[in-house]
């Protein structure tokens, strides 16, 4: 179970990583200004901020686990 615990962690820590990434190539590329790409720029940090929240949930007894 605590394998599976911190593979969650590191599944979610990657999945951050990769719609940085997106949102970043979103950016760099000026479609930004598109008004049919705001919903793409919105449905990206709405997951980001899920994402973030899923890992800041999942952190927490995440050093009770490593004793």
């Amino acid at each position: 179970m605590r394998k599976m615990y911190l593979n969650k962690i590191e599944r979610t820590k990657l999945e951050i990583e990769m719609l940085d990434k997106e949102l970043e190539m979103f950016m760099d590329k000026e479609l930004l200004f598109q008004f049919d790409n705001v919903d793409i720029l919105k449905s990206i940090e709405r997951k980001l901020k899920i994402k973030g929240m899923l890992l800041s949930v999942l952190l927490i007894p995440k050093r009770f686990i490593e004793k």
